[in-house]
């Protein structure tokens, strides 16, 4: 023990913790405290690993930060205690901090790298649980089910991508496959946005998707695509109940908004389950086969979500 520690003062201990939690969670108590839960209640409980996984973690983090000189080897050495699979826990878990998704990541955020690195938070494709739902990042594997869903006429009618019966029904080009296919993997990575996978028992039912987030009035976009041949069995309420509970505890968004057209009153049944409140109509704003129809808008509030948790207790 050094003579600093043999004269330190209650307050200076609980300042000098402070301090470093600041270095290591420099987004504050709420990352400190999320990061915990998730570790907690997902791979404690679901994977069983060593709890002190998330110590050597820190140990890691804390060496890059503190611009030790340890090379990635030596660093390695110190992980030699923990088997495979704890090791394959200990990189999930660095996925899951926000401030460093690699140890490539740490080294630019404490400055020993000249590239600079601006996250979002949405780089993070989270995997939620549910009863019967699981919704995933999206994998290369999930293209062709993926396109196979976007081209069934209902799914095209029902969210507005084609504005005739004719072109529902065509046969999409080469081309059009092409940039469906590059647009599923580009979202894996998205910085911008996050679509996660609707899988139930390993089958692609759809997507869940947060795009066109507005940080100045901190409010996002939300939008869900379902197979409907998998309608009517609440796996749709289950993950849009998943989304957002992450949502709004892991970015704290202030408001949550969607566009519905009136043609389509299962979807709008469907939001006000699970909290969506109707907040006007923008008449005849959308078109179908020379028909006019309408366009319903819908949002819910972070303070509109928690009380409903609070309730359901």
């Amino acid at each position: 023990m050094g003579f600093k520690n043999l004269f330190q003062t209650k307050a200076d201990k609980e300042q000098e913790a402070r301090n470093y939690y600041t270095k290591m969670f420099p987004y504050g108590e709420k990352q400190q405290v999320l990061l915990k839960e998730t570790i907690d209640k997902t791979f404690l409980s679901r994977y069983k690993i060593n709890p002190n996984v998330f110590y050597y973690y820190l140990l890691v983090k804390e060496a890059y930060l503190d611009g030790d000189e340890k090379s990635d080897l030596e660093l390695n050495k110190e992980l030699l205690v923990m088997s495979d699979e704890d090791i394959q826990k200990f990189k999930e878990i660095l996925m899951l901090d926000v401030n460093a998704k690699s140890l490539s990541d740490i080294e630019k955020l404490s400055g020993k790298s000249e590239e600079k690195v601006k996250l979002t938070g949405f780089e993070i494709k989270p995997t939620l649980v549910g009863d019967r739902v699981i919704l995933r990042k999206f994998e290369d594997s999930d293209i062709d089910r993926m396109i196979e869903i976007i081209q069934i006429p209902e799914v095209g009618f029902l969210t507005g991508s084609a504005i005739t019966t004719e072109e529902l029904n065509r046969e999409r080009t080469p081309e059009e496959l092409a940039r469906y296919r590059q647009w599923y993997k580009d979202i894996q990575t998205a910085s911008d946005r996050l679509d996660l996978a609707i899988t139930v028992d390993g089958e692609v039912l759809g997507e869940i998707v947060l795009n066109e987030w507005d940080p100045e009035m901190d409010l996002i976009s939300f939008r869900i695509l379902m197979d409907p041949n998998h309608a009517s069995h609440g796996y749709g309420s289950e993950a849009m109940t998943l989304f957002l509970t992450y949502a709004f505890k892991q970015f704290d968004f202030n408001r949550i908004e969607l566009e519905v057209y009136s043609f389509n009153p299962r979807a709008r049944r469907a939001y006000e389950k699970v909290g969506f409140v109707y907040e006007g109509t923008k008449r005849e704003a959308f078109q179908f086969d020379k028909k006019k129809y309408d366009i319903h808008f819908y949002s819910i509030l972070n303070s509109d979500w928690n009380g409903k948790q609070i309730n359901e207790r």
